[in-house]
């Protein structure tokens, strides 16, 4: 069994067999956990669901971690500022939220990260440019604890088929938000549209919308196979969860409890990392299976993509204020 199977099945076992920790006294600390992703097998809710265990017993009961998916709390849109308030303690939203609080963030809409490998993402950000954006956080409350992986960014479309940055002429692209996803398709004459994920299959089947940039595993989650032909897997960009917590919090906890949370966070990333891999595996041939076209792209028509989106760069540098330094850290991790 390869490693990240062993490890998917170790955190999805986890889950399910994990017992209360009975330690006779009440907590002295409470540690909600807020995010907008189902619950079940999603890479959000498994990890989060370990760690809160783990946290429970390594502190014998004293922080009492309730996690709480599908935005019974807060949207990932709005926790950014809860946890920056101390409303809700911890949460993990996606990177193309986190760019209000961190600029170092936009990198990723940088077109040198056009088919990058995941493991460039984690080189990247697991390192002194993942800190810096950690540093900018705290700025606004928030201490940032680790990447986790969602899936790769890709389109999908009802009907015309994606080769080259110029088939996107005309067609209405629902985009995530945020400006690197919109800048990108407009500048490959796509006109952004911006709809609530839970809208998004019901705009495809009655052709409000032509498309939409997704991940292979939200296409799979809503059976986007019965209204979209084509999916091109142009992986111009990783999807990432950002674990925050709130600054203040996390200070006024003891050294001992510190330790234990940014030593389980680091003993999850790794497992976290492997069982996204596995599911968007799992949601790719899900999609093909249904008769979803997977469109791989070659060299040259990735090159077509990379220069059509190249003025993106110096727009983005600026727009931004991103560090050169960085920027060059950066690409010398993605040449290697």
């Amino acid at each position: 069994m390869k490693k990240y199977q062993i490890l998917a099945l170790i955190l999805v076992m986890a889950m399910f067999i994990a017992a209360p920790v009975a330690t006779g006294k009440e907590p002295t600390y409470v540690l909600k956990i807020s995010h907008d992703s189902p619950g079940g097998k999603h890479p959000r809710q498994i990890a989060a669901e370990e760690f809160a265990k783990l946290v429970m017993e390594r502190t014998k009961g004293d922080i009492k971690v309730e996690v709480y998916p599908a935005a019974q709390l807060f949207h990932d849109k709005a926790v950014i500022a809860a946890v920056g308030k101390g409303t809700v303690q911890m949460a993990m939203p996606g990177t193309w939220f986190l760019g209000i609080v961190s600029n170092t963030l936009y990198m990723t809409g940088l077109p040198m990260f056009l088919g990058a490998e995941r493991e460039k993402y984690y080189q990247i950000f697991d390192g002194k440019i993942g800190e810096a954006a950690f540093k900018e956080m705290e700025k606004v409350g928030i201490k940032g604890l680790a990447f986790w992986d969602v899936s790769m960014a890709c389109y999908a479309t009802r009907k015309k088929p994606v080769y080259h940055p110029d088939d996107f002429k005309g067609l209405k692209m629902r985009v995530p938000g945020g400006w690197t996803t919109e800048t990108r398709l407009t500048l490959m004459g796509a006109p952004p549209v911006s709809i609530p994920y839970a809208e998004v299959f019901m705009a495809l089947k009655q052709g409000v919308i032509d498309g939409v940039e997704s991940t292979i595993m939200s296409l799979a989650e809503i059976k986007a196979w019965e209204v979209i032909k084509n999916l091109t897997l142009t992986n111009h960009n990783l999807a990432q969860f950002v674990v925050i917590i709130n600054k203040e919090y996390f200070d006024k906890l003891p050294p001992t409890h510190q330790r234990i949370i940014e030593r389980t966070i680091a003993e999850i990333t790794p497992g976290q990392r492997e069982y996204a891999t596995a599911l968007e595996k799992e949601s790719l041939k899900k999609l093909e299976e249904h008769g979803v076209k997977i469109i791989a792209l070659t060299d040259k028509q990735r090159a077509a993509f990379y220069e059509k989106l190249q003025p993106m760069e110096a727009e983005t540098m600026t727009k931004f204020k991103l560090d050169k330094a960085l920027v060059e850290e950066a690409r010398r991790i993605l040449q290697k």
